[in-house]
């Protein structure tokens, strides 16, 4: 997620707002598509990989989601080749840019595979080997940006390329772990056991995803593509509480494999919950003193209109950083099929809103709807926690 937090000089000096408006929407396509791609395996790996009582049953469990995830993947990314054109138009309501989702497509299909790899090595609790596979992609896709863009001039298209080879060259770095766990073989029975947990997580996360990136669209409908350009750009900013809360999700959740074993699982939950509060306040109050300054070097004055927008996301995910805590009690007891009800109750509350506060409020009502339902997701996790 830093990434495109550390582009934005790049990209409000090399493109323009429209074109920042238009890469919004794409990536919120990607977002949305790479759900169907993984089956919701992903998560899936880290409860039974990270659990597996041997060597053989890893084997199996591994196998299984990438040959699974690999036919699945490809086909989609077939089927989205395609009818290129087509969803383009649907996408940015204008045409010749079915390129772009091409190119998404060749996205989603190498981090659908190298996915796999890398959540074996968060369920392996091997921080080292997998924040260094994420660091040297997130190192290439920097460099390669600003090659692409201010010595070769590919605009938009530099920034898909760019992404292209990063994702390729994470792939590879995943081989190790491909070759020591993969085995010609699907395990039916390890795999149905898989998609029983997993593909809960598909309604989940695309009703969270609603809630996360839906509103680039709901802004460029509604606002205009300049609008939306302002609020994809600014809306980084808040991601920085968003980078906070998604590194503690990768840690936490492997964690919770074991705490339902441990005596002081309770008292531990609620102290973590305790320090992150603690720390997210601090983060959100020290961005959102300096908002001229930040928003002003980095992006640039055209962008400071749009400044007001990014208190309020960074209060959407210090509520999200709390449904993550609050994650402890349904992931340790497999109770997964609440999951789509809170989300989804979440996810309607952003398209409600979004629809009613866009059209007069511009890119402060899609702000609003963004901490209106993360709000009210962890109310009702909290109940049902509680």
């Amino acid at each position: 997620r830093a990434v495109t937090f550390l582009l934005v000089p790049l990209y409000t000096r090399r493109l323009t707002v429209a074109e920042n408006g238009l890469i919004g929407v794409a990536f919120t396509f990607i977002a949305f598509a790479g759900i169907f791609f993984s089956l919701g395996l992903n998560q899936a790996m880290l409860r039974y990989f990270g659990g597996g009582e041997d060597e053989a049953e890893r084997r199996r469990t591994f196998s299984s989601a990438l040959v699974a995830t690999g036919i699945a993947s490809m086909a989609l990314t077939v089927a989205l080749w395609g009818g290129a054109d087509r969803i383009a138009g649907l996408m940015f309501k204008a045409g010749g840019y079915g390129r772009f989702v091409r190119m998404a497509a060749v996205i989603l299909f190498l981090d659908t595979l190298s996915g796999v790899p890398l959540n074996a090595l968060r369920a392996l609790e091997r921080p080292g080997a997998y924040a260094g596979i994420k660091f040297a992609q997130f190192t290439l896709t920097l460099g390669l940006n600003v090659v692409l863009l201010v010595v070769a001039g590919r605009g938009m298209d530099g920034v898909f390329e760019s992404n292209i080879v990063a994702s390729a060259f994470a792939l590879a770095c995943c081989l190790p772990v491909t070759l020591r766990y993969l085995r010609p073989s699907l395990c039916s029975e390890t795999l149905r056991r898989m998609l029983r947990f997993g593909l809960p997580y598909i309604p989940t996360v695309l009703a969270g995803l609603v809630t996360e990136v839906s509103d680039r669209w709901f802004v460029l409908r509604y606002a205009g593509p300049e609008e939306a350009g302002v609020y994809t750009i600014v809306y980084k900013f808040g991601m920085v509480m968003a980078l906070a809360t998604s590194a503690f999700r990768s840690a936490w959740l492997p964690f919770l494999v074991n705490l339902s074993r441990r005596e002081d699982g309770r008292p531990l939950c609620a102290r973590t919950m305790t320090y992150f509060l603690m720390a997210g306040a601090v983060l959100c109050l020290a961005v959102t003193l300096f908002l001229d300054e930040i928003v002003g070097q980095f992006a640039g004055p055209g962008y400071l209109r749009g400044k007001w927008a990014v208190p309020v996301v960074l209060a959407a995910y210090l509520f999200y950083g709390v449904y993550v805590n609050l994650m402890a009690g349904v992931y340790t007891k497999e109770r997964t099929r609440i999951l789509p009800a809170v989300v989804g109750a979440g996810a309607l509350v952003n398209i409600v809103l979004n629809i009613t506060l866009i059209p007069s409020m511009g890119m402060m009502g899609a702000a609003w709807a963004t901490l209106a339902a993360y709000a009210a997701m962890t109310a009702l996790l909290y109940v049902w926690e509680r």
